[in-house]
């Protein structure tokens, strides 16, 4: 009875060493049709990054990024994970300001949005903002991820897109390109004096806390620069990368995330020393539920319990200690069962 039991324990402990994954979901857009008034971005290079770092990664570029079919994959991403993974959630694009229709609960009175390939840049007649993803929208689809992986799990969303500023090149004098546009999408019809106060408003980002629930797993907001920043790209050897994409999958490669905390600390220090980053005063916001703050407004403290997660590109070795693990269950139950024998 007691060999069933201790086979039964070890049994479920290679069960769970089997099942539990890490899901990366990534959109990159660096090619919007010319009619949106979207300029192109380096976002295909970071869509060549996120495949080599994250080797298992579902990478939807360009033209398949539209807004249907990325509501869609993350809906699908929702089904298919279960309790104890890990999710990451890319988007590397432009992003946009966007007047609120619910703005009694924004700060600012508008919504950010990230912006698919088929959203365009300003309203029109046959456009009012209905491809734009706004971060209520965004969120939920966050949270509903979030409830499917447990308490167990853990999801980083990591969103390389600017929310503010203007996008055009050499618009200071510089030949940096940054990915958003100063223009509120809806503000058309406004009068001067609500223009005026929407500007007043401009560097007033919403600092509500990320929602905890014992039903819901930890989560990481990873933004490349605050609402009221412009998020630039960087090059590295001659090629543009999105910042934040760049420093993310540098970070992953070279530490991983097992000490998450220590993660994000390297992360937004790389960032914030960056010479393009640092020139223009753009500063990384992570929001999350694991109590981390910025080393410059609270000394980093490693925590006696941290999220566990598991690199893509160490799964082989995680297959092949699990395997060994069971390996090692069967000997010891064969060596027992010989004992007993006797």
């Amino acid at each position: 009875m007691k060999l069933r039991i201790l086979f039964a324990i070890l049994s479920v402990m290679v069960f769970f060493c089997l099942s539990a994954k890490i899901h990366t979901l990534s959109f990159c857009i660096g090619e919007y049709p010319t009619e949106s008034g979207w300029n192109e971005l380096g976002a295909n290079n970071d869509a060549r990054l996120i495949k080599d770092i994250f080797t298992d990664a579902q990478v939807i570029v360009n033209e398949k990024a539209t807004h249907k079919r990325i509501l869609n994959e993350l809906a699908v991403l929702k089904s298919k994970v279960n309790r104890g993974d890990t999710v990451i959630v890319h988007f590397s694009g432009h992003g946009q300001q966007i007047l609120s229709t619910q703005s009694s609960h924004e700060v600012d009175l508008v919504d950010e949005a990230i912006v698919p390939y088929d959203a365009y840049k300003r309203k029109s007649t046959a456009y009012f903002g209905q491809a734009h993803i706004t971060d209520d929208i965004f969120g939920q689809s966050i949270y509903d991820i979030r409830k499917a992986v447990g308490s167990n799990g853990l999801v980083i969303s990591v969103i390389d897109a600017c929310h503010s500023d203007s996008m055009d090149k050499d618009a200071d004098g510089t030949s940096d390109v940054y990915r958003g546009t100063d223009e509120i999408f809806g503000t058309e019809a406004l009068s001067p004096d609500s223009i005026a106060k929407l500007r007043d408003l401009y560097d007033s980002p919403d600092k509500s806390p990320v929602v905890t629930s014992p039903e819901l797993s930890n989560v990481v907001f990873i933004s490349a620069c605050a609402t009221h920043q412009r998020n630039y790209e960087i090059k590295v050897e001659d090629v543009p990368y999105g910042s934040l994409t760049y420093y993310f999958c540098k970070i992953f490669e070279e530490k991983g995330v097992a000490d998450l905390n220590g993660f994000l600390s390297c992360l937004y220090k790389e960032m914030t020393s960056d010479n393009i980053m640092s020139f223009h005063g753009q500063t990384p916001v992570i929001r999350n539920t694991i109590d981390w703050k910025a080393p410059s407004q609270e000394k980093y403290i490693p925590p006696t319990s941290e999220p566990s997660v598991r690199q893509d590109n160490s799964n082989v070795s995680y297959w092949w200690i699990a395997i060994g693990g069971s390996v090692a269950v069967v000997i010891i139950i064969f060596i027992l069962c010989r004992k007993r024998k006797k």
